[in-house]
């Protein structure tokens, strides 16, 4: 029993390339041709691996290379007659250039191969033909049974009819009459078949699909990850799986399937291998990668992003030691390192052993190809391979064993074939590499649950199969292969297209379900932003179509899982207001009731609870770029160093604005260590800030130099003054004890008037015509609430020469804005401010209602907690 393609190695007399072998020995032709396109390797492959896919397809499909190219040249000859008279770039004049060589490449590359006594699958299958007299004699007593075949090129169909005519031979077709009827998909290639051949056998169809009954259940879910979980709970309900088939629609959800299979599951074979790109070990090189592609070359300091990527491996932590990592990863947060190097390592107070470790794996750049990245590499993978158990980890040692094998793989190929590449040329390579490579799981075929992908079920039949991934983009694929040769010429001479490629996945999925009594399917309907990705596969929507025609005797129910325990929407998280929460709130009141926690609690009481009641806080971060908060913090720094030294008398404005540079570089080297100030939109953020420094400087001097021409006293009495008062009020017949809290960013004095001034760099509004009860109610009024809440920690209203207002750098124009009061709230502002207060704390404590998310909160779209 043998494949096509083991009957056609078996019978060619050289060497059949792999396609990684077939790519470099396009690329030398490429050189030694000159092409500019082919100056690197990576600029290569991006032509090279269609060129190779469209070499393949002429010599499967016996099509002569010098007629299509041929005809391609002429196509582009017409497509370049214009009348334009813009002369062609260097890159069209280049591309121009290759596009007319194809042929000559095509020609090159059939001579290259013979030479070597060497072939691509393709080539190997034509000789074949052209020499199948010489090559039959030696069969002349055999039979042979061709079965099971479907989609078959030019070049296999006619070495099918000459093996048919050996001995008692015949082909049998694995196809049902259902499926060749009409213009169905899935028969379009038999039907082709039948239209050019009279094969012994070709008519022997099955005529059962659409009679014999089936129970066919259609499962869509909300979350890809939720599809393993679903398919977990089918099988657990399944007492016996010898006849059952696990199909993935999507082979990436291999690692899930298997994460989550249940206990019922004893035995497994896992037939489709597993791919070496979805293993730890590829992950690790893409972090590797990652570091090379931002690495500082002469001073080798590793770009944040790239470094944390990196120390999140598991492999990493497991060889690291996870209270390694973490301090290196507070170190980097707190020092807000956007480029670490080696001497941040040796800041670490752990074994000297880790941090020359770590020093060797990383800080070097890779120059030189394959030695620079596979001496790194290897040298973590030796390091690595230590420390692991042979019986508890074997699966990461076998990763590793494989990883290590492409290594050294590639290295010896970039050497054989003296390829001249950079960093993306070899990741192109590494990646070529693992397409052709995967893990074999060693199991019993004829025993237990089988996993395995659309393409390994092909001549396999099951009672159950459960087929998982089974969406659209998937099942059937949309995406196709590239190619330099258009369409119509394609058609013209033969070659297949996309109604080909629709063709042959049809009948992979009406031939795995031919024989099946039970199928289950399931897919994700909230995949992505393609809408084709959330769709079900068009092929179970004919399904359901045939049997609502009267088509097909199936039973078909379709389902909707939502499971349980997947995270709720912030919209639906509803907390009570029961003793815990009360006994919190008390403290935190007692503690600190500050401005912004009121407010916070007036704008969402959900986050008030996330953040006051429960302690949390959004991650830290490393921040490259001046957030507005940095903004604020320098302003506020910077005003309070300049006028710090007249707190008691008044400023002098001269010297200040002679000291303004210094003290503001002094301030954002502080405030912005580790990022870059000289250029991008941190440096123009710094000259924001010296624009509206000097422009406050330039007001505040005016309106001090006005009231000295008018004869009043100007003092700055405190800056950065905290203040705090305490109260205790009834609520609900309980004494609440509320220590009101702040920080006044300056207080000043005009005459016997005293001013307190609170600077914001935000939007300033509300603080005309303000009602009492209402900074209670709104969180819109919040910069009013903080003025009358300075009002009443200060001087608890008693003093009726007291200002207080904010000086809004967004609008400079307007100095010190005011919280003015409605005329009848004026006479009893204390009165109305305590009985706000005390109508808020009940609400805090005593509403009935449920602790709920505020829809129209306004920065509920920054917050980490939705």
């Amino acid at each position: 029993m043998l494949t096509l393609n083991q009957f056609v190695e078996s019978v060619f007399p050289g060497k059949i390339e792999n396609h990684l072998t077939q790519l470099s020995e396009l690329y030398s032709i490429a050189r030694k041709m000159k092409l500019s396109e082919a100056d690197s390797f990576e600029n290569f492959y991006r032509w090279g691996d269609v060129l190779l896919h469209d070499f393949n397809s002429i010599d499967s499909y016996e099509v002569e290379g010098k007629d299509l190219y041929r005809n391609l040249k002429e196509i582009e000859k017409i497509e370049r007659w214009s009348f334009l008279e813009d002369p062609l770039s260097e890159n069209q004049i280049a591309f121009n250039d290759f596009w007319m060589k194809q042929g000559d490449i095509y020609a090159e590359f059939n001579i290259l191969l013979k030479q070597r006594n060497s072939a691509s699958g393709a080539m190997a299958l034509k000789w074949i033909n052209e020499n199948i007299d010489t090559i039959l004699s030696r069969f002349e007593e055999n039979h042979f049974i061709i079965a099971g075949f479907n989609a078959l090129s030019k070049g296999e169909q006619k070495l099918t009819s000459r093996l048919l005519k050996i001995g008692n031979s015949y082909f049998l077709p694995d196809n049902d009459v259902f499926f060749v009827k009409g213009k169905r998909e899935a028969g379009h290639f038999y039907r082709q078949l039948k239209k050019n051949y009279h094969w012994k056998g070709l008519n022997e169809l099955n005529d059962s699909f659409a009679q014999d009954p089936k129970e066919i259940e259609i499962i869509s879910v909300t979350q890809r990850s939720a599809m393993a979980l679903v398919c977990a709970q089918l099988l657990a309900k399944e007492s016996d799986l010898s006849n059952t088939a696990l199909v993935l629609g999507d082979e990436s959800l291999l690692q899930s399937v298997i994460t989550t299979l249940p206990k019922n599951v004893g035995s497994v074979n896992i037939t489709m291998g597993y791919s070496l790109r979805d293993t730890p070990a590829y992950d690790l090189f893409l972090s590797f990668y990652a570091i090379q592609l931002r690495i500082k070359s002469k001073s080798k300091e590793i770009y944040h992003k790239d470094f944390i990527r990196f120390l999140n491996h598991p492999y990493v932590a497991k060889l690291f030691g996870e209270k390694f990592i973490r301090e290196l990863k507070q170190l980097i947060v707190s020092q807000n390192l956007i480029f670490i190097s080696k001497k941040h390592l040796k800041e670490l107070k752990v074994e000297n052993k880790l941090p020359l470790l770590m020093e060797n794996m990383l800080f070097s750049t890779w120059k030189n190809f394959p030695d620079d990245p596979a001496k790194q590499l290897l040298y973590f993978s030796d390091e690595f391979s230590k420390i692991l158990d042979v019986e508890k980890q074997a699966l990461d040692l076998e990763y590793l064993f494989h990883f290590k094998k492409i290594i050294q793989q590639l290295s010896k190929h970039i050497d054989n074939y003296k390829i001249v590449m950079g960093l993306s040329g070899y990741k192109v390579l590494f990646t070529e590499l693992l397409k052709s490579q995967s893990i074999s799981f060693q199991g019993e075929p004829l025993e237990g649950l089988q996993v395995m992908g659309l393409l390994e079920t092909r001549s396999l039949d099951f009672e159950h199969i459960i087929l998982i991934g089974a969406n659209e983009g998937s099942i059937p694929k949309t995406s196709f292969a590239q190619s330099f040769i258009p369409w119509d010429l394609k058609h013209y001479f033969g070659l297949p297209g996309r109604k080909e490629q629709d063709a042959l996945y049809a009948y992979y999925f009406y031939r795995l379900i031919q024989r099946a009594k039970k199928i289950s399917f399931i897919y994700n309907s909230n995949s992505g932003k393609d809408l084709k990705s959330v769709e079900a596969s068009r092929y179970l929507r004919q399904l359901s179509y045939y049997k609502e025609k009267g088509l097909l005797n199936f039973n078909i129910k379709e389902y909707q899982v939502k499971l349980d325990h997947l995270p709720k929407p912030l919209s639906e998280i509803k907390l009570l207001r029961d003793d815990f929460y009360r006994d919190k709130l008390k403290e935190k009141l007692e503690k600190s009731a500050s401005p912004t926690s009121l407010a916070t609690y007036l704008n969402c009481p959900l986050d008030f609870y996330f953040k006051y009641i429960l302690g949390l806080r959004e991650s830290d971060e490393i921040d490259e770029e001046m957030g507005a908060d940095v903004i604020g913090n320098i302003i506020h720094k910077v005003l309070e160093t300049l006028y710090k030294p007249y707190v008691g008398s008044q400023p002098d404005f001269s010297k200040i604005e002679s000291e303004l540079e210094s003290v503001l570089k002094e301030e954002i080297s502080k405030e912005m260590k580790n990022r870059w100030i000289t250029t991008g939109i941190n440096q123009m953020n710094i000259q924001i800030i010296k624009t509206l420094l000097i422009k406050f400087l330039k007001i505040d001097k005016h309106f001090i130099d006005d009231q000295a021409a008018q004869g009043n006293r100007f003092e700055i009495v405190n800056l950065e003054e905290g203040l705090s008062r305490k109260f205790t009020l009834e609520v609900n017949g309980e004494s609440i004890v509320v220590n009101l809290k702040g920080i006044a960013d300056r207080i000043d004095k005009v005459n016997s008037t005293l001013r307190i001034i609170d600077y914001k760099t935000g939007k300033v509004e509300k603080l005309n015509r303000v009602e009492v009860s209402k900074v209670f109610e709104d969180a819109s009024w919040s910069k009013a609430l903080q003025l009358l809440m300075y009002r009443a920690m200060y001087d608890n209203f008693s003093d009726t020469d007291l200002e207080v207002g904010i000086v809004g750098f967004r609008d400079l124009n307007k100095y010190v804005q005011s919280v003015n009061l409605k005329k009848d709230n004026e006479d009893n502002v204390k009165e109305l401010f305590f009985k706000g207060l005390q109508d808020l704390l009940h609400s805090m404590f005593y509403d009935t209602s449920e602790i709920i998310h505020n829809p129209k909160s306004k920065w509920c779209k920054f917050c980490e907690l939705k």
